[in-house]
Formats: structure tokens, sequence, C-alpha cells
């Protein structure tokens, strides 16, 4: 593929993205070509930031509310859980607003349903919808709100009628149509499969109870389980267990703490028919089902693919779950100077930028603009770029606090920044909010030997506890042992043990108790951080997100009540997708050369545990690779965009990756993460 397509393409998606959020604006420099699409794609894609996911949810409670208003009577299906949040609380908020919006008419149907559980089992979807939604809409209105008779969900008993295949087909003949009239939709990530042979197979994007190989026939169906899938919840309602011992949750009936082994769920069958069906995909684990559905044939692997074949979806994404999607859906448009030097940017990950803005022929052959303007848009940009590249503004002679979710996303993320940061005089001390014990194999050589010294303080405690504790000491000597090696000393490190594993998910109740809480705002005071590094990221499993949340929320008292000086907040990457690189204000850049990458990758590799990961995420490289590629392409994307090779500016060596951070002012990060 040739520099000047890949800059137009660049240039178009750019034109797509900038046109779908209102963003064209300013002065006009640059016009799109119009070229054939490379795949003509169907879907309305609506792309959002990573930081405006408020946004998101806002736009598609607005398409869904057209449907109701244009049809009080609307037959709905809704998905719930996480990614749902969101919708739900922005559509609340709506109801709220607008006493013109009459809900109760309309009938709601879940997406699925785990058997046996019913309305007040605290891990079954109907309490979530409930606790979500229904109970906020009757205390804002009663009488707008949803009746008790019009929600159901797949495999409800009510009296001696089942909710199933014929009890929906008669409703929707009852109301005289075919099809729902609104769906909404989330999907599973992906995860990678194994098998005998070491082939590894991207499996994911489940649609209610629908796994990836599951056959149907009809439009409502009893599923049993995945191994994988009871392995997702298992940990849930051992947590909630957990939490009913601590009385912090009420009591249940005799094996409601049972894993179930079925779901009852609408298959896509139902929704073929639908005249406004949208799909809400967040996340960079959902990147990978996104590129299958958009950009390839439909998969059993994949059941959700089943939207690629239908033109009514709309599609409502973040830069995550967009972030593998290498087709743009092309039009003309105009790009104003900020989204040209957006799209310069995202032409750099994939050809050398510089040499392409001097070639003769660049703009006659991929658009049409003013050669000067482009020309002095990208000097611009590469000043401000090389600015980023120094030492000037590294923090010095500071105390320095890194927040770390579990033991080793420090040194993947900003294992060559913890080095200069000590260079440059900084006292460095990291916080691992939890302990990452789930994540170790019993079989691992350590784990006898911390067991062993774990039943000589614990003697009298039981085998579990025993064994968790002998897990999470495993972490810690690994943490020792990585953080050591970068020159941070034992005592700079700080076990947090947060508990919100044990409390997300459940509706009504905050994932941070009260004690955690209180003891981040003792941490934080003791420190006096003047710097903060934190995870700038959400992960699959949300350590990352709810130890930032953590964090926001002490911080925000703290300075609020004066007892803390605001910190300087820097976001850190690690797992995928890096920073943009668009707005080089900012950013901070710790370009590192060969020798303190090697030192990079020997801390991550102590962390013995993770080589092979007991949960592995929908990506299969190692975590050194991952961080050594990533980093990498950042070093290229930067050399790209610049037109010369970087350098280590503490070494003088050619540089080989490039650790990046973004800045966010306490307001910023206060309003993203709380």
């Amino acid at each position: 593929m040739g520099y000047r397509h890949i800059i137009a393409r660049a240039l178009g998606g750019m034109v797509i993205i900038c046109q779908s959020l209102g963003l064209i604006q300013g002065q006009t420099v640059m016009r799109a070509a119009s070229l054939t699409p490379p795949q003509e794609i169907p879907h309305a894609v609506h792309r959002y930031g990573e930081e405006e996911l408020t946004t998101l949810a806002h736009d598609a409670v607005l398409h869904a509310v057209r449907v109701l208003y244009e049809k009080t009577d609307a037959v709905i299906v809704v998905a719930t859980g996480q990614e749902m949040e969101g919708f739900y609380k922005a559509l609340v908020q709506l109801f709220q607003e607008d006493s013109g919006l009459d809900l109760s008419k309309a009938s709601f149907f879940l997406m699925d349903e785990y058997e046996g559980l019913g309305s007040t089992h605290p891990l079954s979807n109907a309490y979530f919808f409930k606790k979500h939604f229904l109970d906020p809409l009757r205390q804002i209105s009663a009488v707008r709100a949803p009746r008790d008779d019009a929600f159901f969900y797949p495999g409800q008993k009510i009296l001696e009628t089942k909710i199933d295949v014929v009890f929906w087909k008669d409703f929707l003949a009852s109301k005289e149509r075919a099809s729902p009239d609104l769906v909404v939709l989330t999907f599973g990530a992906a995860y990678p499969v194994r098998d005998i042979l070491g082939t590894i197979t991207i499996k994911g994007g489940r649609v209610g109870a629908v796994e990836p190989g599951m056959s149907f026939t009809e439009e409502i169906v009893q599923v049993s389980l995945s191994d994988h899938r009871k392995a997702e919840l298992a940990h849930r309602y051992k947590a909630l267990g957990r939490l009913i011992e601590a009385h912090e949750m009420p009591p249940l009936k005799e094996g409601a703490l049972d894993v179930p082994n079925k779901a009852w769920s609408f298959t896509p069958m139902a929704f073929a028919g639908a005249k406004t069906l949208l799909v809400l995909a967040t996340g960079e684990d959902k990147g990978p089902v996104v590129a299958q559905i958009l950009e390839s044939e439909p998969s059993v692997d994949i059941p959700a693919s089943f939207l690629s074949r239908l033109t009514q979806v709309s599609w409502y994404v973040d830069a995550g779950a967009a972030g593998q999607l290498t087709t743009t859906a092309w039009q003309d448009g105009l790009l104003a100077t900020e989204q040209m030097t957006a799209a310069l940017c995202q032409a750099s990950a994939t050809c050398r930028v510089a040499p392409l803005i001097l070639e003769k022929h660049f703009p006659a052959k991929a658009v049409t603009c003013d050669r000067e303007m482009l020309e002095t848009a990208h000097a611009g940009l590469k000043g401000r770029l090389a600015s980023c590249l120094t030492t000037d503004n590294w923090p010095e002679g500071k105390r320095v606090l890194v927040l770390s979710p579990h033991p080793d996303d420090d040194v993947i993320s900003m294992g060559a920044a913890l080095v200069r940061l000590q260079e440059r005089g900084n006292t460095i001390h990291i916080l691992y909010a939890v302990t990452g014990a789930n994540a170790v194999r019993e079989s691992l050589p350590a784990y006898a030997d911390a067991y062993l010294q774990v039943t000589n303080f614990l003697p009298e405690g039981s085998g579990k506890k025993k064994n968790v504790a002998a897990k999470a000491l495993v972490r810690e000597w690994e943490a020792a042992q990585a953080t050591g090696l970068l020159g941070v000393p034992s005592q700079n490190l700080i076990f947090f043990k947060a508990d919100y594993y044990e409390r997300r998910g459940i509706p009504g109740l905050s994932p941070f108790s009260v004690q955690d809480m209180m003891r981040m705002k003792t941490v934080l005071k003791d420190l006096a951080p003047d710097v903060v590094f934190f995870a700038g990221e959400n992960d699959p499993n949300g350590a990352h997100g709810l130890s930032t949340q953590l964090l926001a929320a002490a911080l925000d008292t703290l300075v609020g009540n004066n007892e803390l000086k605001p910190p300087v907040l820097y976001g850190y990457r690690g797992a995928y997708n890096e920073w943009p690189l668009s707005d080089p204000s900012s950013l901070l850049m710790v370009p590192y050369d060969t020798a303190l990458q090697d030192h990079k990758i020997r801390a991550i590799k102590a962390h013995v545990s993770q080589l092979d990961p007991l949960y592995p995420s929908f990506d299969p490289r190692p975590f050194f690779q991952r961080a050594k590629d990533r980093n990498a392409a950042s070093q290229e994307q930067l050399s790209s965009l610049l037109g010369y090779p970087l350098i280590d500016p503490v070494t003088g060596e050619k540089a080989v990756g490039v650790e990046v951070f973004k800045r966010k002012s306490l307001q910023e990060f206060l309003i993203q993460y709380l």
C-alpha cells in the first residue's frame, strides 16, 4: 500500500470522526479526496474518545428515545451489565428532565437471565435492571415509569406461564408486531482459546447467554453455560459469599451461592427484523470482536458477528473498541487544522510522514489543500513533539507516587521512567492496589515456599486463607525483586490490598469500602506526593479503572478540604493502545535506549507467575513483548513524524522505545474518574 493511499485513508477516517462529533469548524485547510472505499460498511458507526463515555451513553439514549416518542407502546429488548450502567443512568436523567417521556405503556424484555436466580438475587440481571433503571424511574414518577407487568426476562415464571419462545411470539402478535421496536445490545469480550497443539484461536462476542460455538433454531433458548463462562462468574459468587459473611449483604437461601449451570437467552434470530438496533461497545478487549463484525465474515466463534448482516445497526463505540478497525467508510469532508494534525499522527503509524509531506505530488494525488498551510501544520506538530522528548519537563527532586493496580503494572507501563525519575533525584513510592493473588498457579515453585512461610505465621488459619495469603506473598516477592532491579527500595512499596474485587458488580453497593477509602486518604496525606502516576486505561477485570476511581475519590475529598496540595497527575498505559500523539502539550515522554530496554524487560520477567498468565487476554503475547512492541511502535511513530531517529536524551544512544504519559489537571481527572 502506497504512502498516498495510507494517509488518505487516515484523513478520510478523521473526516468521519470529526463530522460525527460535530468538530468540523475553524479554518479549513484540507479536503479529503473522494476515493473508492476498500469495503462498504452499511452501519452507522459513532466513535468516541476514551474520555467521552458519558457522551456516548447520552447520544445512544437520545437515539433510543426517538423510538419511545414514536411508539409509546414500544416493545424493547435490553442488555444488562457494566457497559449498560451509563446508558441507564443517562436514560434516568432524561426521564427526570423531560416530563413528556412516558414509559408506562412500553414493554421491556431483558436479553438473558440465569436459571433459578429470580429478580431478588443480587447477581441476577433482573436485579441489576431494577436497581439501575426501574427503581430510579419509579422514584421520579411512578405514573410515567414502566409497569410491573411490562417487565419480563427469558425463563421467568409468571404463575403458570413461562417466558419462552411461545410467550414471545404470542406477545408480539398481541402487539401487532413481528419484531421488537428497539434492541439495545452489548456483547462479550474477546478471549484466547489454546488447543492441544498450542494453536491460539480468538473467540468471544457472547450475545446474552449465547456463547461461541452454540447453535440455535429459536428466538429464545435455554443454554448450558460453558466452563469459560462459569469460571468468569465463579469469583463473583465467592465474593458475594464473603460479603454475606461480613454482614454487608443479607443472607440468601440455600444454594443461592452456587454458580448457575444454565441460562435463558434471546438469540440473534429475535433481532433480525428489529427496526432500531443499538450496539454499545467500550474497552480494548472488545476491539477484536468489533473488527471481526465490521471487517470479516460472520463466524460461529463470534456470536455477535451476526450483526454484520444487519443494515439497521447503529454502533456506539469508544476508541478502545474501535482500535483494531482498518476499514474507513469514505466520504468527502473538511478538515480543520486540529483534525489534520490528528490525521497526520494516525497516518504516521503506518508510513513515514516527513518524506511523504515533502513528496511533490502528494497533495494532488490524495487531497486538495494549501501546501504551505499543510507544511506549517506539520512543522508546528514537529516542534511540539520535539519539546516533549527532552528532560526539561521531567519531574526533578519530587515525591512521586505510582499507583499500580496489580503487581507488575508499574514495570510494564513505566519501567524505564522509574529508572530515569530516580536518576533525577525523585523519591519513588509504589502502591499496589490489589494483591493479584488469584493469578498465581499453585504449581509454581515459589507458591510452595510461600505456603510454608504462611503456615508458620498462621498455624491455626484455614487452608483457604493460607492459600490466598501464600499467593499474595508470591506476588509481593516478585514485585520487590522487579522494582529492586530498577532501584526502588522495598520499603517504598505499599501493598494496599484493596477489597473492591469483593464488592464490584453488586448493584447498590459501593465497590469501595469505608476502610479502603480511609486508608487511601491516609496514604496520600502521609506521602503528600508532588506527582502521581495512575493507570489511564480500563482492563477487562476492572482493577485498573477501579484503582484510579479510588484515587480520584480520595483526592476529591482531601484537596476539597485543603488537607492535601493538588499533585501533578500523569496517566500511563500498559496493556494495548498508547496515548494519541496529536496533543503533545499534555504529554510527557521518556525515550530509552537498548540497555534500559533490557533492564525493563528483566524487571517484567521477574514477575514469574505472569509469564504464563492464568487469565490471559485476547492478546497472546507475553507482557514483556507487549510492552516492548508498544514502546517501539511509539518510537517509530515519533520518528516518522519528526523525520529523524530518536535518541535517549540521557545517554545519547539511539532510542528503541518511548514510554508516553498524559498529564491531566485535577479537574479533568476528577470529571473523568469520579
